[in-house]
């Protein structure tokens, strides 16, 4: 519930500037999107409970991601406000047996993009992004040794930041199909580590344009 709750707010918050967006109109328009694809995220350094805890490391498998977009299209110049989902499983963790557990990784971010001209139906473009990402989960395992089992939850909210590259291709004028590659980053001490959570994504979808 806290969850839904912080992303509400923070999309409230970003809908001024997609207002004052189509204030600044000149011959644009309106589109909203979506997209389905893989993302990974890297190993994630952690603290374990405890006066002796040791830094240990996770590995996640890669996973499910998607992302719910909607913006303004000035020509070669964008601007939308996207929401995103991660979700990754626990594979391993340095020194420890059984290991369980997953995060989940929501971001709200209000991204940039420049599209590149070609003159056909393909449109490359670039992106940059800054908003919030919220990030919970659990990490569970047995000692090397077998004689203890960790169990560590985490839940963080924290500033992030994206880099993103693609292609878009104009099925028609209302619908593009648009495909890319993005970098996702979030500072976070919530697992007893300073550390940066990093997500690569890929992703493709659709956007209809108003």
């Amino acid at each position: 519930m806290r969850i839904v709750s912080s992303l509400a707010a923070i999309a409230i918050m970003g809908m001024p500037a997609m207002v004052l967006a189509d204030g600044h109109g000149g011959g644009g328009n309106f589109y909203a999107g979506g997209s389905l694809g893989y993302a990974i995220l890297d190993d994630v350094d952690f603290k374990e409970s405890g006066s002796n805890a040791t830094t240990k490391t996770a590995d996640f498998d890669g996973s499910f991601a998607a992302a719910l977009r909607g913006g303004y299209d000035y020509g070669d110049i964008r601007a939308e406000l996207e929401i995103g989902y991660r979700s990754f499983d626990v594979d391993s963790v340095s020194t420890g047996t059984n290991p369980s557990g997953d995060a989940d990784f929501y971001s709200v971010m209000v991204n940039g993009a420049y599209d590149f001209d070609t003159g056909t139906a393909y449109t490359p473009y670039v992106m940059l992004g800054l908003g919030v990402g919220i990030v919970e989960g659990n990490i569970s395992y047995t000692s090397s040794d077998g004689s203890t089992v960790e169990d560590k939850n985490f839940y963080g909210v924290a500033p992030a930041g994206q880099i993103g590259l693609g292609v878009a291709y104009e099925m028609n004028e209302d619908v593009d199909v648009v495909g890319g590659y993005s970098l996702l980053m979030a500072p976070q001490d919530e697992t007893g580590e300073d550390d940066t959570i990093m997500m690569h994504s890929l992703m493709i979808g659709l956007n209809y344009n108003f």
